[in-house]
C-alpha cells in the first residue's frame, strides 16, 4: 500500500480495531484514507479528516484516559465542515499536492 496504512477496514472493522488498539495517526476506512487532525483534552472525541473526499471519521468514547480506554468507542463517517491548515493530510500528500 503506502507508508500511511497497511490495512483497509470497513467501518465495523475500524470500530473493532479502535476499540482494541486505540487510534492510529492514519486509518483507511471504506476506501478513504483519514489523517488524525483533532482530539479533545477531555478524552472523548478524536477526529480524522480527508480533504479529497471532504469526509471526517469521528471517534467518540466516554474517556480514553480511563482503564477502559476505547472499549466503548463509536465511530462515524460524516461530511467535513472545515480542515486544519497546519496538518498535512495524507490523501493530499499521496496525490502530490504537498511535498
Amino acid at each position: 500500500m503506502n507508508r500511511y496504512v497497511d490495512t483497509e477496514y470497513t467501518l465495523k472493522e475500524a470500530t473493532n480495531y479502535i476499540r482494541k488498539n486505540g487510534t492510529p495517526d492514519y486509518i483507511k476506512v471504506d476506501g478513504i484514507l483519514f489523517t488524525m487532525d483533532w482530539y479533545d483534552g477531555d478524552g472523548r472525541e478524536i477526529y480524522y479528516g480527508n480533504k479529497t473526499e471532504s469526509k471526517v471519521l469521528e471517534v467518540h468514547t466516554s474517556n480514553r484516559y480511563s482503564n477502559t480506554k476505547f472499549t466503548d468507542a463509536k465511530v462515524y463517517i460524516s461530511p467535513m465542515s472545515g480542515y486544519r491548515t497546519d496538518v498535512s493530510y495524507a490523501d493530499e500528500v499521496l496525490k502530490g499536492e504537498i511535498k
